[in-house]
């Protein structure tokens, strides 16, 4: 998984929420996580991700932001 939109700073979340006392960070475009799971947060897709360091966080699965490969 691939985030892609290039004027984006992308917020990772601790669970799934949208909520900003769960933002973890942020990151920018860019970057590639390993992608585990897709989940519905009330009606809007997150992803469930796994960066290099094991740590598991949720993000945007907008198609706007964020490509699957």
């Amino acid at each position: 998984m691939y985030l892609w939109n290039t004027s984006i700073r992308f917020c990772l979340y601790v669970s799934p929420s949208w909520q900003d006392k769960d933002v973890a960070g942020t990151v920018d475009t860019g970057l590639g996580f390993k992608f585990i799971d897709k989940v519905s947060v009330n009606g809007s897709p997150q992803y469930k991700v796994q960066n290099d360091r094991d740590n598991v966080y949720y993000i945007t699965a907008s198609p706007y932001y964020v490509q699957v490969k």
